[in-house]
């Protein structure tokens, strides 16, 4: 109940949230199918379950953010499936096209269940970007400038360009070790 304090209309706090939690719940009582972008997955083993932070950037600049939640059993479905057809799993920075549910706690506010995640899209984006990349490289005149290098007979240096906890590097180095033994 609200009450009248020095003029002012008072509301308690948990009283303001649960009508909160009533208009969401009665506008926002289906599934939404949202472009976004992870900028931090926080996945916990221990749970199973995701907490991931999706925000939508306009010019670098962040415009829109949510707070995210994948239930285990999606995470684990998801992530098979992106483990199988991209050969990656979810991770931070991923731009996805996600099927999720609107929830408002009380006390943890609005939410995003991710229910599905349309992988199409992301091959789209994947495939899109890569274009892109060739295009550029075309336009700056260096797309081919490898195949016009001789190589010597027998190669004497190597140089990778690479984080540490890269997956071409990881498979490079697993490659050299195996081929030493």
């Amino acid at each position: 109940m609200s009450e009248i304090v020095d003029g002012k209309k008072v509301f308690e706090l948990g009283e303001f949230a649960a009508s909160i939690q009533r208009a969401i719940g009665k506008f926002y009582n289906g599934s939404y199918w949202l472009k976004a972008e992870i900028s931090k997955l926080n996945f916990f083993p221990r749970s199973g379950h995701c907490y991931p932070e999706l925000v939508e950037s306009v010019e670098g600049n962040v415009s829109a953010a949510f707070s995210g939640f994948i239930n285990k059993k999606t995470y684990q479905q998801l992530n098979s499936k992106f483990q199988s057809t991209i050969g990656e799993p979810l991770h931070d920075g991923m731009k996805i096209v996600a099927q999720c549910t609107v929830h408002f706690s009380t006390t943890r506010g609005i939410r995003l269940t991710i229910n599905d995640i349309d992988i199409n899209a992301i091959l789209g984006e994947q495939a899109r970007l890569r274009i892109e990349t060739v295009e550029r490289l075309k336009s700056e005149g260096v797309f081919a400038k490898n195949k016009a290098l001789h190589l010597p007979r027998i190669i004497r240096n190597i140089a990778i360009i690479s984080v540490e906890s890269g997956k071409g590097y990881a498979d490079f180095m697993s490659i050299i070790n195996t081929s030493n033994d």
